[in-house]
């Protein structure tokens, strides 16, 4: 008799929680966690070169490792996921040159920061690692900012710490990675993916930050002067 009772209960709880709190599927929720990302940028903004054939082109090229945070919120209904996916992360780089105004050269070393946000679609490939890990893809388009600020200009040049140059960016990025295959949220599955996304510029400007409460654009343009590839690593869990 005690043990049908004992049954009775558990059904009866069962019943009485919502669905959207013990069902992982189609319900939404929220994950975050670190990244780590490797970037080149490619832009005709930095260093200008001489070629074979004695034209001048401004161009240059570097590459930039970056550490930081990112965070999902989605809605999943098996074996997709739709949502919004955002990485904020922050780098180094060193001799840079880049052209100021039309006669001046600005050279130095200093830090990026880059933020992006991209609406995502997510499959569950039908492959499972473990009975404990399974293997998903994602795809979308990404929107993105990013920051060069020198903290130790080499030559004469004006440009200071205070002020920075800008870079607005479109393209898109892919994803693969493996995630933990538990029926609830609120055990808070982990995750683990490899992303590569690929960006071009669309507007530059250089900014004056001398004033936090008023900073200041000092010139902007339209143009596709950075294009970069990126090779992420995120580490996450799904909080709620």
């Amino acid at each position: 008799m005690k043990v049908v009772l004992n049954k009775f209960i558990l059904c009866l709880l069962f019943l009485l929680c919502p669905i959207s709190i013990i069902a992982f599927d189609n319900d939404y929720f929220l994950a975050a966690g670190f990244g780590f990302s490797e970037a080149k940028m490619h832009t005709k903004f930095l260093e200008q070169f001489e070629f074979d054939d004695g034209q001048n082109e401004k161009e240059d090229e570097t590459t930039t490792v970056a550490v930081g945070v990112t965070s999902r919120f989605g809605k999943r209904f098996l074996p997709y996921e739709l949502g919004i996916l955002s990485d904020i992360g922050f780098g180094k780089v060193s001799n840079v040159k880049f052209l100021e105004n039309q006669t001046t050269t600005v050279e130095g070393k200093g830090h990026y920061r880059y933020v992006s946000v991209s609406p995502y679609i997510k499959y569950n490939l039908p492959y499972k690692i473990t009975n404990t890990w399974e293997l998903y893809s994602g795809i979308g388009p990404q929107w993105s900012l990013q920051t060069i600020v020198l903290s130790d200009v080499l030559n004469n040049s004006n440009f200071n710490t205070k002020k920075r140059i800008s870079f607005e960016n479109f393209g898109a990025g892919i994803f693969i990675g493996i995630e933990e295959n538990l029926s609830f949220k609120e055990m808070h599955p982990t995750f683990l993916e490899l992303g590569f996304a690929y960006a071009a510029s669309y507007k530059v400007s250089v900014i004056d930050a001398s004033n936090f409460k008023d900073v200041k654009t000092l010139s902007s343009r339209n143009g596709d002067d950075l294009k970069s590839t990126y090779f992420f690593v995120r580490l996450g869990i799904i909080l709620f």
